[in-house]
């Protein structure tokens, strides 16, 4: 249950004395949770959907077979990016509670490397690319009672063994920092997921978030770490990326279906943040053998954005 201040959310987790662990399924044709934060720890897996995620000020990109542990009371959203296909984008999301962290277990030597990956995380800790994950989400939705939590414990010890990133949050407390007045974010990346194909400019969004033009430019920066015009632009690389992979359309259409209005310049933005061509990026997904090019956990690039108005 999302419970509704003013502005930013808290969701009010069903734990209870009987379990420690809850485990929620999703799935729709996008991913739409509002921009929320809870004192439970979070580990959410993304079965399929594309888009950008939000975890604190870490603005990231996700695609199917990520996993993201989200730390203690860190506000976070996903955004996803529309399926022509008609598919859901489809997570499973594991919430567990201090009793989990402080019961003593994580003491023991054999724990050692859960009790650090569980200490460093936080904002958030990132397992790009790790679709062997969802076996053990299998695993947990099929047990109860003891059997889930050692499913449960065997999926942080694997976690903790598999390759990460661990997203650092340079900013105010979330409470403090995810004021009243922030709620003009979740206005503008829902305008934002639900137009980015169109034509849009700063002035569009800003209107559509309910501020004048030029402070919304500074508060959206300021509080999503990029430009409005960036995080425009890697959105629709995000559904461009999607479309390269599972459809055989043209690339010019791809393009086009993006909301990019000029070929030259979505190849020269694709290739620069991916760091290969359209073409050879959609090559290398179709071969089983070569993991395809992906964007980074880390956030959009800082560069001149193209393609927009009202950078």
């Amino acid at each position: 249950m999302i419970q509704s201040g003013r502005k930013l959310k808290f969701e009010k987790v069903p734990l209870s004395e009987e379990s420690s662990i809850v485990l929620t399924p999703s799935s729709g044709p996008l991913l739409e949770c509002s921009l929320h934060y809870h004192p439970e720890l979070e580990i959410t897996m993304v079965l399929s959907g594309s888009g950008q995620a939000l975890f604190g000020s870490n603005l990231t990109v996700f695609h199917p077979g990520d996993l993201a542990l989200i730390g203690s009371s860190v506000p976070h959203l996903y955004i996803s990016v529309p399926d022509d296909s008609g598919r859901p984008a489809e997570t499973w999301a594991l919430k567990f509670d201090s009793r989990v962290t402080e019961c003593g277990l994580l003491n023991l030597p054999e724990f050692k490397e859960v009790a650090a990956m569980l200490r460093e995380n936080r904002s958030a800790t990132i397992f790009p690319n790790a679709p062997e994950f969802r076996q053990d989400f299998a695993r947990l939705a099929a047990a109860a009672g003891a059997d889930r939590m050692l499913a449960f414990l065997e999926l942080l010890v694997r976690m903790s063994r598999k390759p990460k990133q661990v997203l650092q949050e340079n900013v105010a407390p979330p409470r403090r920092l995810w004021s009243s007045d922030r709620e003009p974010v979740e206005r503008a990346v829902r305008f934002l997921q639900q137009h980015f194909r169109e034509k849009l400019s700063l002035r569009d969004v800003a209107e559509a978030a309910g501020m004048e033009q030029e402070s919304f430019r500074r508060f959206f920066r300021r509080t999503v770490q990029v430009s409005f015009s960036d995080y425009l632009i890697e959105l629709r690389l995000v559904c461009a990326g999607r479309l390269l992979r599972e459809t055989s359309r043209s690339i010019s259409g791809i393009a086009e279906a993006s909301g990019f209005r000029n070929l030259a310049n979505f190849n020269r933005l694709f290739s620069r943040r991916r760091g290969v061509s359209p073409r050879e990026y959609r090559k290398l997904c179709a071969c089983p053998e070569v993991p395809p090019v992906r964007s980074g956990w880390t956030g959009v690039p800082q560069t001149s954005a193209g393609g927009t108005r009202g950078k």
